[in-house]
């Protein structure tokens, strides 16, 4: 058969544009605080129109301080999420879920986090994605995480992440674990007296399974991927507000389906602001 632009490997430029507000309200009952949050974001291709995306983002729930329960450093926080994505002008995903995080300050230097997600997932297809409704399913996440600010300047980090989603096709079903290890360096500005600059790299592998074959592609085997990603980013301020972001990313899957086996290199540079 013939392969599509969406499998076809290539080089392309494109824009885009992320945002994101957070509002806190303390409650007069000790402890409570509502939060509510909205994200985007939007970009566009110069070449793969097919890439176009739009993509919004809610949550609202309760955060709860638990030393009202002897708990001292510790909250929990209960969330409602709902989100949407276009594609090529087309709606292409939306769902709705709950989310529990919960985060333990150990140490004045250490902590420790975990989180539980699960999401609704309904896919629609698009112009060029003639099959994207099979993903349709429920999709369950869990983090567990930890910190530790080693000096005043450097920050190490790691998780364990895993990924259960069950779609409508089995083929497209699949289950994931991995690790991943950041860390963080602020250092005075090199230039001038401005704020300090940070300098962050995060790395992530990862194994996929499937739970049955695509006979598209191999009518004996499902799929079964392990991937690695690295990314590098510097963040130059020009004031407490504003900063230069410069990235600069590597993504390799190993696929026993030849045709998933793919690396690819990003490069991007924004302006990045706060308020």
């Amino acid at each position: 058969y013939t392969l599509d632009d969406l499998t076809v490997a290539g080089e392309d430029f494109n824009a885009f544009l992320t945002s994101s507000v957070r509002y806190r309200h303390e409650l007069d009952e000790q402890g409570i605080a509502i939060e509510a949050g909205l994200s985007g974001y939007t970009a566009g291709y110069r070449d793969r129109e097919t890439l176009n995306t739009g993509a919004l983002e809610g949550f609202i729930g309760p955060t709860f301080d638990l030393a009202r329960f002897g708990l001292d450093d510790q909250t929990l926080s209960v969330f409602l999420l709902s989100s949407g994505v276009l594609i090529e002008g087309d709606r292409y995903l939306a769902s709705i879920g709950a989310s529990t995080v919960f985060n333990w300050q150990v140490t004045p230097t250490d902590g420790i986090g975990a989180q539980v997600e699960y999401r609704y997932e309904d896919y629609n297809n698009t112009k060029s994605r003639q099959t994207a409704e099979n993903q349709t399913g429920d999709r369950f996440d869990g983090q567990l995480s930890y910190s530790r600010q080693v000096t005043e300047d450097f920050n190490l980090s790691a998780r364990l992440l895993a990924t259960r989603r069950s779609a409508e096709a089995d083929y497209l079903s699949s289950t994931e674990v991995g690790l991943g290890v950041g860390s963080a360096f602020r250092f005075a500005s090199p230039v001038g007296d401005g704020p300090a600059w940070v300098l962050a790299l995060d790395t992530a592998v990862a194994r996929r399974n499937y739970d049955g074959p695509d006979a598209m592609i191999n009518a004996d085997e499902s799929q079964q991927d392990t991937e690695f990603s690295i990314n590098l980013r510097q963040i130059v301020p020009f004031t407490e507000r504003v900063a230069l972001v410069a990235e600069a990313g590597y993504r390799k899957v190993w696929s026993n389906y030849d045709i998933k086996t793919f690396d690819n290199i990003s490069v991007s540079i924004g302006i990045q602001s706060s308020f």
